[in-house]
């Protein structure tokens, strides 16, 4: 068989991306004349599961995925591919998650030599920090580094 993968592009930014069930069901079962119940057999899946996946109540996980490529021929990577974009671009626009790490950014600073310690053989340094950037609190300014 045949395994189709299409190459990714950055998340949109003023729509929420394709579900996996608009995708199956504009791709695949419309144009092909396909019933639900037509790929819930072809997968081996009871067709309310293929019905909650197609109506976006229900996430593709990676046995869902491995199905799909084997039944329709598109790589199980591009299923969990389309579910992953949708994920992260929910959690980016959760309300719960929207003002974290505007007044506090982590940056980690990494920093390294190569020097001999005995004339022979190379030692290697290494510093680690993580610093936040200054921001301001009801206590005035605050910075943080850990070494």
């Amino acid at each position: 068989m045949r395994h189709i993968d299409v190459a990714r592009g950055p998340l949109p930014k003023h729509r929420r991306p394709f579900t996996p069930g608009e995708m199956l069901n504009e791709e695949f079962l419309t144009p092909l004349g396909l019933t639900q119940q037509d790929l819930a057999d072809a997968i081996g899946m009871d067709r309310p599961s293929v019905n909650a996946l197609l109506n976006g109540r229900r996430a593709v996980t990676s046995r869902t995925a491995l199905r799909l490529e084997r039944a329709l021929g598109v790589s199980a990577q591009f299923w969990l591919n389309l579910q992953q974009d949708l994920d992260l671009w929910d959690a980016m626009h959760d309300r719960d998650l929207t003002g974290c790490g505007k007044r506090r950014r982590f940056g980690l600073g990494l920093t390294g030599f190569v020097g001999y310690h005995d004339g022979k053989s190379p030692r290697i340094s290494f510093e680690v920090a993580a610093c936040a950037v200054k921001g301001s609190s009801k206590n005035g300014d605050v910075e943080l580094c850990i070494a």
